[in-house]
């Protein structure tokens, strides 16, 4: 437990003095808060104090102590758990135990005293009642530790009877690979693999041109609960020129889900840019573009001597400035590089 910042990151070695004491319920309020404070005559003796419980609401409740060093440094917390009930308890029980009238649950947090959960009552005695109690645990606990609490109604309502218990990690599917590669279509495909798969209900394949913004672009049912390795793929007839990321969303039946690692592929850019003429005397006009791309002309030692961002599929350099010899048209979209050889007359 860590409260407040760089707790215990220079512990003295001789212990500290404290300068107070503090109380408070449930969570931490500036309102909550009950101080208790510390004289010199105190500091090595365990005072007493009266914690108010004023304005309490029926139900469990949760009480919270610290201390604080001369150097405002708090210590970790003291937990205790105690039930606060609406009327004085067992004041006018008679000799016998009356009819066992409601039970009900909850899980860590008091919704309220006969406001929670409804547990089934079912047998003649505590013993049956006992063993037929049904309580399903959701499945969207978080992981952790975390407490049930059962209580029953016998004039009044009893005390709450809290049982630990811990939430695991369940892992929902063990993947092997995820691979992803270009086909002689032009098509990528994508295959997939698991060793086993716990409530796993369907794969998503989603689809992204820069490794952050992804969209769905299909989906194949999952094979559930197996503990044997099973395969999958898909085709993706559309992906654009130049790298083409992949991954994949598992989803299970409740509704989690979670995404295996991200893979790509590259999509060479299509023979589609034109150029002409070339050779060229003044203006070169080159088609077949893709928008937000780059043109860049390099001269013959490498040197970049022009560079646009294209906005539409043509565009043109005028080279009328330029000495006679080769020069290099680089054109760059999406992580793919098309290189042309120009000649300059």
């Amino acid at each position: 437990y860590m409260e407040g910042d760089n707790l215990y990151t220079n512990v003295p070695a001789a212990a500290t003095a404290i300068n107070r004491y503090e109380f408070y319920l449930d969570s931490v309020t500036t309102t909550n808060i009950q101080p208790l404070a510390f004289t010199a005559s105190t500091q090595n003796s365990t005072p007493n104090t009266t914690v108010s419980l004023l304005g309490v609401l029926p139900g469990i409740h949760q009480l919270y102590a610290r201390v604080f060093t001369t150097n405002n440094v708090p210590s970790i917390v003291n937990l205790g758990l105690f039930a606060m009930d609406q009327n004085f308890r067992y004041a006018d029980i008679g000799a016998a135990a009356s009819p066992l009238q409601n039970m009900e649950y909850y899980i860590d947090i008091d919704p309220g005293i006969g406001v929670a959960n409804p547990i089934t009552i079912s047998g003649n005695n505590t013993t049956e009642v006992l063993n037929n109690i049904s309580i399903n645990i959701p499945n969207n606990l978080a992981a952790g530790n975390h407490f049930l609490h059962i209580r029953s109604k016998q004039n009044p309502w009893s005390i709450d009877n809290a049982i630990a218990f811990n939430v695991g990690v369940v892992v929902p599917v063990t993947w092997l690979y995820v691979r992803a590669q270009l086909l002689t279509n032009e098509n990528s495909l994508i295959q997939w693999a698991t060793a086993n798969e716990i409530n796993s209900m369907v794969f998503d394949i989603e689809w992204s041109t820069n490794g952050i913004n992804f969209s769905k672009i299909g989906s194949t049912n999952a094979a559930g609960n197996s503990s044997q390795e099973s395969t999958y793929n898909f085709t993706h007839t559309k992906p654009v020129n130049g790298f083409n990321y992949y991954r994949i969303k598992q989803i299970d039946v409740d509704g989690r889900y979670r995404y295996s690692e991200i893979v790509k592929v590259l999509q060479k850019q299509k023979e589609n840019i034109t150029i002409y003429p070339n050779p060229v005397i003044d203006i070169v006009t080159i088609n077949g573009l893709m928008q937000n791309s780059t043109l860049r002309l390099l001269s013959a030692e490498g040197k970049i001597i022009y560079q646009k961002i294209v906005g539409s599929q043509a565009t043109t350099i005028n080279m009328s400035g330029y000495a006679k010899g080769l020069y290099l048209l680089q054109y760059l979209y999406n992580g793919v590089v098309v290189n042309e050889k120009i000649s300059k007359q």
